[in-house]
């Protein structure tokens, strides 16, 4: 790619990472295609595994930095070091390149690439779009999840929970609940739902007690004028399939699908590229910043400390 078209706004291939959790993600997506990802499981190594993997990537692709349109991140929540690392490699490449850094939520592009999956759908390299079933459990260890989702991009075919695809129809409303441990009984979260309205947002990323959630989940779906079909736990669904299955036994009476799915640097280049389509810049990267939910703890100590910190 000639530089004066690397240099054209939104022209050409973006890079996404994400560093939220302990799967560390970095995609090259262009027009909602996915050219190439490296993924691995390093907590607490991303620090040293995320520049390398970037580096590999783009020599995978054919790419060099200056043909990238702009960079994406996910910006958590999640763990504070990671958001921090994932951040900081974005904003200091968007900088060097004169590049436009868009960040988008971690929790949103689980609950994105969980809701690709229930329906079927995976958009291949190349742009095709091809049936991509769930494992025959949604509730698999994290192994045969992370191969489950190779295969999606393979475009292999299995079973599917909750029954076949033609189960999940794109008219059908289905809410998505992204779940992250955040200790002590407290979840990352967030709402989305995917429906004949398309994909929106129904609630904001925040940290809450996990069965405060579960309550207000129940109350907004007893005062929906139009109650969802069903409601996917998601992000690390496992830990949290059976508290939650009250809710499929309230006067909701809709399916409860649990599917764990960790968050993919491919949803997290989709996301920023709807971003920019709809006039997000991304050009001032400084603004860029994590989103934490809450203050780390170190902090919340320093600001008791200092006669600063509030309740």
């Amino acid at each position: 790619m000639r530089d004066a078209e690397a240099n054209q706004p939104n022209k050409g291939p973006w890079l996404a990472m994400d560093t939220a959790t302990a799967a560390m993600s970095v995609a090259v997506v262009q027009d909602g295609r996915l050219l190439g990802k490296i993924e691995s499981r390093a907590e607490r190594n991303h620090s040293l595994y995320l520049v390398p993997h970037i580096q590999q990537l783009l020599a995978d692709c054919g790419l060099r930095p200056a043909d990238l349109a702009g960079f994406a991140v996910g910006q958590g929540p999640g763990s504070y070091t990671g958001v921090r690392i994932g951040v900081t490699v974005a904003k200091t490449m968007a900088w060097t390149l004169k590049r436009p850094a868009l960040a988008v939520s971690s929790l949103e592009a689980i609950a994105l690439g969980a809701s690709d999956r229930l329906l079927g759908l995976e958009l291949e390299a190349g742009g095709e779009t091809a049936e991509a079933p769930l494992p025959e459990s949604a509730a698999s260890g994290r192994q045969d999840r992370e191969a489950s989702y190779e295969a999606e991009a393979a475009g292999t075919s299995g079973a599917k929970t909750g029954g076949d695809a033609a189960d999940w129809p794109a008219a059908e409303r289905v809410w998505y609940v992204p779940l992250m441990d955040a200790r002590r009984g407290q979840v990352y979260t967030g709402l989305f739902e995917r429906g004949p309205g398309g994909w929106r947002r129904l609630a904001e990323d925040r940290i809450v007690l996990f069965e405060r959630w579960l309550d207000e989940l129940a109350e907004r779906l007893a005062e929906a004028d139009e109650p969802p079909a069903a409601l996917c736990l998601t992000g690390e669904a496992d830990a949290y399939a059976e508290p939650a299955g009250r809710l499929a036994a309230s006067s909701w009476g809709g399916r409860l699908v649990p599917l764990a799915h960790d968050v993919h640097a491919y949803e997290v280049g989709r996301l920023a590229e709807r971003l920019a389509a709809r006039g997000a810049d991304g050009s001032d990267v400084h603004s860029l910043v994590p989103n934490y939910t809450q203050l780390a703890e170190a902090e919340v100590n320093l600001l008791a400390k200092t006669g600063g910190a509030k309740r």
